[in-house]
C-alpha cells in the first residue's frame, strides 16, 4: 500500500528538518477531528459556505504536511461547496471521511511510536 501521508516530500518542504516537520504532523493530525467535526456540522445543517470555508482551512493546513490525494479531495470538496452540488458534496464527503481515517491509521502505525 502506497502512503497517503508522504513524509519525504514534507521533509522536504521543511529543507530536512524532521523536528519541525513531524511537528506539523502532529499538529495536523491533533487538528483533523475538529476539521471533520466543522465539516460534518456543516453538511448536516446544508451550510454550503461553512463547508466551503471548513474545506478552505483543510486545504491550506494540507500546504505543510503533503497528502496529494487528501488535497485533491479537499479542493474537489471546496469546488462542490462553491457550486452548491449536493449529489458531489454527498460523494466527496464519503471519500474525505475515508481518507481521514486512513491518515489517522498511518500516523498511528508510522509516526506515533516515534
Amino acid at each position: 500500500m502506497a502512503n497517503i501521508i508522504d513524509f519525504a516530500q514534507t521533509l522536504e518542504r521543511f529543507n530536512g528538518d524532521e523536528t519541525v516537520a513531524k511537528q506539523l504532523l502532529d499538529m495536523f493530525i491533533t487538528q483533523l477531528p475538529e476539521y471533520k467535526e466543522t465539516i460534518q456540522a456543516a453538511v448536516a445543517a446544508d451550510k454550503y459556505e461553512d463547508l466551503y470555508n471548513a474545506a478552505h482551512s483543510l486545504k491550506g493546513s494540507l500546504c505543510y504536511v503533503i497528502m496529494p490525494k487528501l488535497s485533491d479531495t479537499v479542493l474537489a470538496l471546496e469546488t462542490a461547496a462553491k457550486k452548491k452540488d449536493l449529489k458531489q458534496i454527498s460523494a466527496l464527503i464519503k471519500e474525505l471521511e475515508n481518507q481521514m481515517e486512513m491518515v489517522e491509521k498511518e500516523y498511528q502505525e508510522e509516526f506515533s511510536a516515534e
